[in-house]
């Protein structure tokens, strides 16, 4: 009978723990990306319901004037009183008809104390109120019990839909007759939402409004318009027929599902998951209006920041996944190794008790081959590993020497002042060094935190600040023009300086192999604002870049210092760098003569000019 290899206990203890830790890690990774999705929707969400109720606020604001207007129209209140006098009918509408065409509402009308509209702007047109008695209305009832009402609801005659605000007549402050005998009649205007609908649907996602019975009475979906969220209670159905708010049954609810967004989070309070008329998976946020008797609600599909979320967590997944292989793949080969080597020696040793002599001399020089393939695996292992670190600590290391001999100088002529300046300059550089290694992942990891504005001429005085015993040593004379001074630049201000640092480190040692006859060593560092970017040049009075390697500037290794003065990594380094700012860096030779490297940032601010 055949019988198959099975899994060591400790060998499926290290699957289960690796397959643990891929979900730990993707779940992570999706509740991250899922909150901070939230959160931009929530965002979003918020700045819409700020347009949309600030457009229905805006419209509904614009009437409130109209009834101190009213009460002090010809025969406005003649006619409450004297309802059936056909002159002032006709008079007070042609009034009414002269006010609404420049307040612009969808209608303006007079209604006694009976509900009976007594005059009215379109008097004489089809669907008009006019002779209509309006007494089951609830703005009727409430403007004569209140003052003042507040109802959406479809037309009786025309059957159009809109919000009606009513007044007490005469009008007094605070939108109130003194006691609900002294009102005379109501005034009602009527405010069509046909135009906000339009505009709504040009904004992302969709927008509906419901009133305080639960139905929607505005939508950018018209399938959803005069249907409940969900079923009525019985008492709010009569209410509804009683008032004939809607002119339709509302036999069709959208059969409205709430609930707190699901691992939302602080950051996304108040975003729903929400299903709707059958269908699941949108994002509502929502915001009362008219003291609630209106409630808007924006909604957005959940479903985009839900595959951003499950494409996070597969992602970590599997690099963890494949990280734990290939560490378990280097422990095999690890092992793999040492037990040939065992097998190896052994193999030599039993040899050797045959052939001793020819044993020795064989031994010998497979060692030697096998300690340089060792030997030689070691060092690129080690040159990849430390090629960066290297380059990066190079110049502070460099910069730390010089100003500990200068501090001893200055210690032995008592000048302590400079010795306390060198020794912040000193800490600066060892701070510097503890930034670098944690930069040393650049080339595997994006930044944690973005970029910021960063000052040019500050940053550029510092720079040089840090070279200037460098510069002084060479003679070399170093300008900084910056054009605005308060010009900024969207960057990582460490890495920045890292890169204008390296730069001019190269620009001083060009400057080291220039013609000595000719005019004296300078260095020229500029920086202007054109076209939404920053320019920053570092220009040097040198040789320039030999064409053969002007070609290959920023490929690894590419270097013109001889050995043992650069790797060829800095200017690659710089380059990436500068990319993951958002920029590039370009390099060349100025037709003035000299190199010239330009570093271009988006740009921050600029005095004057939009960013």
């Amino acid at each position: 009978m055949r019988t198959f290899p099975t899994l060591g206990i400790r060998l499926r203890l290290w699957l289960v723990a690796g397959v643990g830790l891929a979900g730990v890690v993707g779940a992570l990774a999706y509740t991250a990306v899922w909150r901070s999705g939230l959160a931009e929707r929530q965002a979003a969400q918020q700045h819409r319901l700020d347009l949309v109720a600030l457009d229905m606020q805006s419209a509904l604001a614009r009437f409130d004037y109209l009834p101190a207007l009213l009460e002090m129209g010809p025969g406005v209140l003649e006619l409450l009183r004297q309802p059936t006098d056909t002159e002032l009918q006709r008079t007070v509408s042609r009034y009414l008809n002269r006010i609404n065409a420049a307040a612009g509402a969808e209608l303006l009308y007079l209604a006694n104390r009976q509900g009976l509209a007594v005059a009215a702007d379109d008097a004489g047109e089809p669907g008009s109120p006019l002779g209509a008695i309006f007494d089951f209305r609830p703005y009727v009832r409430d403007a004569l019990a209140t003052g003042h009402g507040r109802f959406f609801g479809v037309g009786i005659t025309s059957g159009r839909p809109g919000f009606y605000l009513s007044y007490a007549l005469p009008y007094t402050s605070g939108h109130t007759a003194s006691t609900p005998a002294d009102a005379w009649g109501v005034a009602v205007v009527k405010v069509g939402f046909a135009g906000l609908e339009a505009r709504w649907r040009n904004l992302p996602g969709q927008v509906l409004v419901v009133d305080q019975h639960g139905v929607v009475v505005l939508s950018t979906q018209d399938p959803w318009r005069y249907r409940p969220l969900n079923d009525l209670p019985a008492a709010t159905v009569a209410e509804i027929a009683r008032t004939r708010a809607y002119q339709t049954p509302l036999n069709r609810p959208l059969h409205w599902h709430s609930q707190p967004a699901a691992s939302a989070g602080p950051q996304a309070d108040g975003v729903q998951e929400v299903r709707l008329d059958g269908q699941a998976g949108w994002l509502a946020s929502q915001r009362p209006l008219e003291n609630g008797l209106l409630h808007v609600v924006v909604l957005e599909e959940s479903q985009p920041v839900r595959q951003q979320a499950r494409l996070a967590a597969t992602l970590a997944a599997l690099a963890t996944t494949v990280l734990l292989l290939l560490l378990v793949l280097v422990g095999r080969l690890r092992r793999q190794s040492w037990r040939q080597r065992l097998a190896t020696q052994a193999a030599l040793q039993a040899a050797h008790d045959s052939l001793e002599a020819q044993v020795q001399q064989r031994t010998a020089q497979l060692q030697q081959a096998q300690q340089e393939l060792v030997q030689s695996e070691k060092m690129a292992a080690l040159g990849q590993m430390s090629a960066g670190l290297a380059h990066e600590i190079n110049q502070p290391l460099a910069a730390l020497r010089t100003l500990s001999d200068n501090t001893q100088r200055l210690l032995a002529q008592q000048r302590h002042d400079d010795v306390v300046r060198n020794l912040q300059r000193m800490a600066h550089l060892v701070d510097r060094l503890a930034s670098i290694s944690q930069r040393l992942k650049v080339f595997a990891y994006k930044p944690q935190t973005p970029p910021q504005p960063v000052a040019i001429a500050a940053l550029l005085r510092q720079v040089r600040q840090l070279l200037e015993p460098r510069l002084q040593a060479a003679g070399v004379a170093c300008s900084i023009d910056v054009e605005p001074h308060t010009l900024c630049a969207v960057a990582d201000a460490i890495r920045l300086e890292q890169v204008l640092d390296n730069l001019m480190g190269n620009a001083l040692d060009a400057l080291h192999t220039r013609d000595a006859a000719s005019t004296p060593p300078h260095m020229a560092l500029r920086a202007w604002a054109q076209d939404g970017q920053c320019h920053i040049s570092v220009h040097d009075s040198g040789p320039g870049i030999d064409a053969a390697i002007l070609l290959r500037l920023f490929e690894p290794f590419v270097t013109s210092k001889p050995a043992g003065k650069g790797l060829g990594l800095g200017l690659v380094i710089c380059a990436h760098l500068v990319r993951e700012m958002g920029g590039n860096l370009q390099g060349g030779n100025a037709p003035e003569g000299g190199a010239r490297f330009i570093i271009s940032l988006p740009l921050a601010s600029v005095p004057g000019q939009p960013a």
